[in-house]
């Protein structure tokens, strides 16, 4: 692998002497953690360029020629992107319109370029959604979240919160009984759903859990039909060998989601799986364990904005990329968010990421969260678009980049 190659090429230095173009490299290599799993996070207001500087980096990173060291062997990186707008799966074609001269300079510089093939799209089936894409020719792949997933993660089914009698009732009682008396294909919420009100009469008797507690758990674990309907569609642990597969970029695309609290559901869900299986001792999937990843997030504020969470889900998916960002570096998992609102990403994971590329923004309160020296500050509300200011352990001081000028 080439000194370059093991870097990954983001831009070029936008002060290079006249007629010269220096690159800039994040130093991948360089620390006791690859800088990649230590997190980035890319800033930007609208049409500032950041899906296009982020799909451009994300290129880099999904090279052949880069791999890591887990488990004792060397593996290429798995990236599964969040997709609010149906923008990644593009990458499945994106570098169809360079001229030659473009892909001469390409590779003379060892910048990686050309289609990822290797980009799937795999659908959240939700009840009353419909997933049409005209914008790429990626294979699309519809899955199904499978209720089996609450046995270990209640908080799944439970919009509001529970009190203490609540919970109680559900994780000690409710929950174990339906998975331990049920056939596992079985364990379908609607089947849950009907054993609750098959069941009520003699939890209640026994006095397990009274009345009116009983009833409470009904309606907070009700309205989750969308997300969990039997839908036809692969449940994805089913699809696990395909959905995170070492130099696969596995799109998740939720514009079709109208609810966002289905959206949010679903999100959860997914991260939930990645995250409890690459920081867990004793993986169910060991081959997600064994496997280098990175969660990317666009429109991250969207999600990871601590403060204005209206349900549990929220507040859990937040707590989870807490964990992720805290613990997944020694387990080659990184984060890669995304996002034009900075100031609203909860303080406990912006901490805990080391690299900032930040494009074009004006509002104050964002620029601040990102706690820039001050020579650099005015910069970014000034700068053209596609232009970055980039705060990396690679160097020792920010850097302004000027992206590539194509995806």
């Amino acid at each position: 692998l080439s000194k370059k190659l093991e870097d990954i090429f983001v831009g070029h230095i936008s002060n290079s002497p006249p007629g010269s173009k220096i690159s800039y490299r994040f130093k991948d290599r360089e620390m006791d953690v690859p800088l990649l799993f230590t997190h980035v996070l890319v800033a930007g207001g609208t049409g500032s360029g950041k899906t296009q500087a982020t799909k451009n980096i994300l290129r880099q990173c999904l090279g052949d020629q880069r791999t890591y060291e887990i488990k004792g062997s060397r593996k290429k990186l798995a990236i599964v992107q969040f997709d609010p707008q149906d923008e990644y799966a593009q990458m499945y074609h994106d570098g169809d319109d360079l001229t030659a001269d473009n892909e001469t300079y390409y590779k003379d510089n060892q910048i990686l370029f050309n289609q990822h093939k290797d980009t799937r799209v795999f659908v959240p089936d939700i009840k009353g959604t419909k997933y049409q894409s005209e914008y790429h020719e990626a294979e699309t792949i519809p899955f199904s979240i499978p209720f089996s997933l609450v046995r270990t993660n209640h908080w799944l089914i439970s919009r509001g919160g529970l009190n203490e009698n609540q919970r109680a009732g559900l994780i000690n009682h409710l929950l174990p009984d339906f998975f331990n008396k049920t056939k596992e294909d079985e364990c379908t919420y609607s089947n849950f759903l009907a054993f609750l009100d098959q069941n009520k009469d003699d939890y209640i008797e026994n006095g397990d859990i009274y009345l009116a507690t009983f009833g409470a758990i009904r309606r907070k674990v009700a309205g989750l039909s969308n997300v969990f309907f039997d839908s036809g569609s692969p449940p994805i642990t089913d699809l696990l060998n395909e959905f995170v597969k070492p130099g696969r970029l596995s799109v998740v695309p939720t514009s079709h989601i109208n609810d966002h609290r289905d959206t949010t559901l679903a999100v959860l869900a997914l991260s939930t799986l990645l995250i409890d299986q690459k920081i867990t001792s004793s993986p169910d999937y060991g081959h997600i364990k064994e496997t280098p990843l990175v969660i990317s997030m666009d429109e991250a504020h969207n999600f990871l904005s601590q403060g204005s969470t209206e349900t549990e889900q929220e507040d859990l998916l937040i707590q989870k990329f807490i964990n992720a960002a805290k613990q997944g570096r020694k387990e080659l998992l990184g984060l890669f968010l995304v996002t034009q609102d900075p100031h609203d990403i909860a303080a406990d994971i912006l901490s805990q990421i080391n690299t900032k590329v930040i494009l074009n923004l004006s509002e104050d309160s964002a620029i601040r969260s990102l706690k820039l020296p001050d020579m650099l500050k005015w910069k970014v509300p000034n700068l053209p678009r596609g232009n970055m200011v980039i705060h990396s352990p690679s160097y020792a001081i920010p850097t302004e980049v000027t992206g590539l000028s194509h995806c």
